[in-house]
């Protein structure tokens, strides 16, 4: 019997969630740059001023990890499916 998460899903649906994924990413972005743009500016730049050293180099660190996220779906979609290939690979080896 096969795992549903395994079926290949409706095109139709995942446009339709990725369309939904994509709103969502641009209401909590509009949010965030309301909140941003309702603190006092003496306070705006404050964040960064604060930071140590440590924390300011997990967050490069953490930067730099996102900006190796694929940017678009397919590229998601395909690394997921290696790394998934590889691990069933690996197995297979044992």
């Amino acid at each position: 019997m096969q795992n549903p998460a395994s079926k290949p899903a409706d095109p139709a649906a995942q446009r339709a969630a990725e369309q939904a994924q994509r709103e969502r990413m641009a209401r909590e972005l509009a949010a965030r740059k309301a909140e941003q743009a309702a603190k006092p500016p003496a306070t705006r730049g404050q964040d960064s001023i604060v930071e140590s050293p440590a924390e300011r180099e997990q967050r490069e660190a953490v930067d730099a990890w996102l900006r190796r996220v694929p940017d678009t779906p397919g590229d998601w979609l395909r690394q997921k499916f290696w790394i998934e290939y590889q691990r069933r690979r690996a197995g297979e080896d044992q």
